[in-house]
């Protein structure tokens, strides 16, 4: 693991402390049904899809972005497939000098916690479906910034250009703002939620390499993902569904 992944990894477990995962013969601990929240029918689902992502990495949002273009809602209800998304937030680059350093970085960490809270939220309300969704709501909001220059800072922006995601976010995300007021108070189900996400900390650092994200896992298997070989993964994910 590099220095600034390493320390990135450090001062997210500072932010919301780390905890022990459960032991598996898989990659990843197996399923929990205290803090996963399963995205389809798990009793008889063939196909596990497991990703660790974090709202501080482009790849990742893209990646839950794909998810939901992909025309998995069949496969998600009949059986054949159910994902779980372990949120695990962090601000992947370290920032320059010119972005305001360690106070940018701890800023953009403070985001990412609170997009990981608010997709969490989404599937305490709403639908298990709708944490992925939001995941999805968040990278279009990601897209709709003004300029390239401000997308290629991600997530290292001014708290104006930050708020102009939020409010974009704001028009697509499914919950009301007493829920979202419920999630981010002080209180039993913030302190449930940032729980999970402790949890998940915990649980990347484990992972081979440790920390780093996106970590996909198709049937157990590490699927490499970026952008350009998208093709590749919807193609073995399409195979193990037989939809290809």
């Amino acid at each position: 693991m590099t220095r600034t992944l390493r320390s990135v990894l450090l001062s997210s477990a500072l932010l919301i402390g780390t905890g022990a995962s459960a032991q598996s013969t898989l990659p990843y601990p197996p399923v929990e049904p205290a803090i996963d929240t399963v995205i389809g029918l798990q009793e008889s689902a063939e196909n596990t899809l497991v990703a660790y992502l974090s709202p501080g990495c482009f790849s990742c949002l893209a990646f839950a972005y794909e998810l939901t273009q992909a025309g998995l809602e069949e496969p998600l209800s009949d059986g054949r497939l159910y994902i779980i998304i372990r949120a695990v937030p962090t601000a992947m680059q370290a920032p320059t000098e010119e972005q305001g350093g360690d106070a940018t970085r701890q800023s953009a960490m403070r985001h990412s916690i609170n997009f990981a809270l608010m997709s969490r939220c989404a599937s305490h309300f709403e639908d298990d479906y709708a944490e992925l969704q939001t995941w999805a709501a968040i990278y279009v909001a990601y897209l709709n910034l003004d300029t390239a220059e401000d997308r290629e800072v991600w997530p290292y922006l001014s708290p104006e250009r930050m708020q102009q995601v939020l409010d974009n976010l704001r028009s697509t995300y499914a919950l009301n703002d007493d829920q979202v007021r419920a999630c981010f108070q002080q209180g039993e189900l913030r302190d449930n939620l940032m729980g999970v996400l402790q949890g998940y900390v915990a649980q990347s650092l484990e992972l081979d390499p440790p920390g780093q994200v996106p970590a996909i896992f198709l049937n157990g298997e590490r699927i490499e993902w970026n952008l350009a070989n998208k093709a590749s993964f919807l193609e073995a994910l399409s195979d193990a569904l037989g939809t290809g």
